[in-house]
């Protein structure tokens, strides 16, 4: 994700198999605590509690942001989440935090949970059909990584020829 509060386009792709660690690892009790918390007063749709898994790191990403500073306004403005990958951010490259991985960051047998295990037991229902969503998207990319490889092949044996003739 590139969005921090100086810029940057702000977008972020949220996987369910994203796996938050530390405080996090007893998954459902904050989320259950924070839940029962929200009780809805009146019908603003603002008062329910996220379960989804980009909303939660969306507010997780709050809240390490001076989201109240106009600066951070702006930034948490720029950032997108999403659940999956959309269809408009399928051929953009996507990049790897190298500090936020788990094999770095965390000491071996350090517990863990999975985002989308967080989500589903506090009740988001849409895993299933985000899963069937990025097997077909990676089924497609698979069938194109492999046209991919055969046209460079290609491409380098006309050159292995063009230089083998010259």
């Amino acid at each position: 994700m590139n969005s921090g509060p100086d810029g940057g386009l702000g977008e972020g792709g949220c996987r369910a198999g994203f796996r938050p660690a530390g405080r996090w690892c007893p998954p459902p009790v904050g989320a259950q605590r924070l839940q029962l918390m929200m009780v809805p007063l009146t019908a603003r749709p603002s008062v329910c509690f996220r379960r989804a898994p980009a909303r939660i790191v969306w507010r997780c990403i709050r809240g390490m942001t001076p989201h109240k500073t106009v600066r951070g306004n702006e930034a948490m403005g720029r950032l997108k989440t999403f659940e999956g990958v959309p269809p408009a951010y399928e051929a953009k490259k996507r990049m790897v935090i190298p500090e936020a991985l788990r094999v770095l960051r965390l000491k071996h047998g350090s517990r863990y949970c999975r985002l989308g295990d967080l989500s589903t037991q506090v009740g988001w229902r849409h895993g299933a059909t985000v899963a069937k969503l990025e097997e077909a998207r990676l089924a497609k990319a698979a069938e194109w990584h492999a046209a991919r490889k055969t046209q460079v092949a290609k491409v380098r044996a006309a050159y292995k020829k063009a230089e083998a003739s010259v």
